[in-house]
């Protein structure tokens, strides 16, 4: 089995990759760097997809029985309004956020890039907002 980095579920070389991938390098140059092939690289990317998916979908099972909000927010939403509507659904219920506006919306971001238009300030996505009954935030595609 190989060695997990740091705790996570990610391996060290899913790791590697990712951070490769993110500083913009190819999968060919990566394959290079590394010396392996490309369909290695794309089986360790597919991998480590699939790791983090599967982590998002655990955290929104734990929010789920922990109680707490779910909201769900169709493609075309704005920004400002899927931020006001988790404050407004956490305050009927009680629930204090551990978060102010602009770490949800940075939140929101980092986890799924793809599913925002920054200058329509609009998502592209179906997305879900797990607050559960502590305040902590989960954030999923739908």
């Amino acid at each position: 089995m190989k060695k997990r980095f740091e705790d996570t579920y990610l391996t060290h070389e899913q790791v590697q990759v990712l951070r490769m991938r993110s500083a913009g390098m190819t999968i060919s140059e990566i394959a290079a760097k590394l010396n392996v092939s490309r369909a290695d690289i794309h089986a360790v990317l597919r991998n480590a997809y699939l790791t983090i998916e599967r982590a998002r979908k655990t955290l929104r099972l734990y929010s789920t029985i922990m109680g707490g909000i779910i909201l769900t927010f169709k493609k075309g939403t704005p920004l400002k309004e899927i931020v006001n509507e988790v404050f407004k659904a956490s305050d009927e219920y009680g629930i204090k956020i551990n978060m102010r506006s602009v770490e949800i919306l940075l939140k929101i971001i980092r986890e799924f890039p793809e599913c925002i238009e920054i200058k329509e300030e609009i998502s592209l996505c179906d997305l879900q907002i797990n607050v559960n009954s502590d305040g902590n935030i989960v954030v999923v595609k739908l």
